[in-house]
């Protein structure tokens, strides 16, 4: 599946239906990709988004990357602009699923006692099972591999990724075979987060429940910015706007989605609980939240933290009803990620 993700809200009487979709790509394929690759491209239906921010394409399998940069070139015509009107800035990417494997005992140090890093145990793992292949995620995409619980006698339970479809046919076929590693054979199944920690719905920030917030029960937070304000009130007294309503005398402006600000990370363009934010990405290890406070903390987030000494980027977004479900709790393996390499800030 491939989202374009527009700049500006496209209203219901600007949106291109999907006859209209099927005929440029059509079109564009013809003009500039071979014949197998245009045999091999067949669109299937278009979803957008309610809000007019994002156009998912489905298409019968995953099209080659020369497909998904061809489109992002030629995105704007998504947009569906006139001449005499402002540029909207459209981008399209992938988004394919993800299914978490767990595999026991895996070491994780070598013969000298040194820490294998990621990179290490990813090149193990293909050099040792060829079913993996190209199913095995590179370990410089999101979700990265880690251990999970206690690790004893220099081995672990190691968590990876693979990509796969939502029936989980991939991860399946994989642990119905052992895998090996270091010629040593392992056991693998379809690994179930535990329990996710807790984010309050008042401040919006992860780390603890909304009851247990400091801020009192009467206090008021913005969805959007996590400031001192309701969400209602966004448009009225955000600063990010003050120009805007200052130019046009205007009691509130219309707010763009970039202006979204996560107070846990501290990064714009997306809100505290967005799929897109590393702290949701890390929203199954304490640890993790414990050693890395919400860089704007709130009135009821706790101060008693260690910085961690460096901070991973990375994106997750929910796309489709089928993308991530939630159960008495416990959430499924399946997720929906955009593939773009992470780096370290610290």
């Amino acid at each position: 599946m491939l989202v374009a993700s527009f700049s500006t809200k496209i209203s219901g009487s600007r949106r291109r239906p999907l006859l209209h979709v099927r005929a440029w790509l059509a079109e564009l394929l013809e003009e500039k990709e071979t014949p197998l690759v245009v045999a091999t491209v067949r669109l299937i239906n278009i979803e957008w988004d309610p809000t007019g921010s994002s156009l998912s394409l489905h298409f019968a399998k995953r099209p080659p990357m020369s497909v998904q940069r061809l489109l992002d070139e030629r995105a704007v015509w998504f947009a569906n602009t006139q001449p005499s009107e402002p540029p909207i800035d459209v981008t399209v990417e992938f988004y394919i699923p993800v299914t978490l494997l767990q595999i026991d005992p895996v070491p994780y140090q070598d013969n000298g006692g040194n820490e294998l890093s990621s990179e290490v145990i990813h090149d193990k793992l293909v050099a040792s099972n060829p079913q993996l292949g190209d199913d095995l995620l590179p370990c410089t995409y999101p979700p990265h591999p880690f251990f999970w619980g206690r690790r004893t006698f220099g081995s672990g339970l190691l968590i990876v990724a693979i990509l796969d479809d939502d029936k989980r046919s991939h991860a399946r076929a994989i642990v119905k075979k052992s895998i090996v590693f270091d010629k040593e054979r392992c056991l693998a199944s379809i690994y179930t987060p535990p329990l996710v920690n807790a984010f309050c719905t008042t401040c919006y920030r992860w780390g603890h429940a909304s009851p247990h917030c400091g801020s009192g029960k009467n206090a008021t937070f913005c969805a959007r910015c996590g400031g001192d304000h309701t969400t209602r009130q966004h448009g009225r007294v955000a600063l990010c706007c003050h120009e805007t309503r200052t130019r046009y005398n205007r009691a509130e402006a219309d707010c763009p989605p970039d202006h979204d600000f996560c107070p846990n990370c501290g990064h714009p363009g997306h809100r505290a609980n967005s799929r897109r934010c590393v702290y949701f990405q890390n929203r199954f290890s304490r640890e993790w939240l414990q050693t890395n406070p919400p860089r704007h903390p709130g009135p009821g987030t706790s101060r008693n933290f260690k910085r961690a000494p460096q901070v991973c980027q990375v994106v997750l977004r929910k796309v489709g009803s089928s993308g991530w479900s939630k159960s008495h709790g416990v959430a499924s393996p399946i997720q929906k990620i955009r593939l773009r390499p992470c780096r370290n800030l610290g």
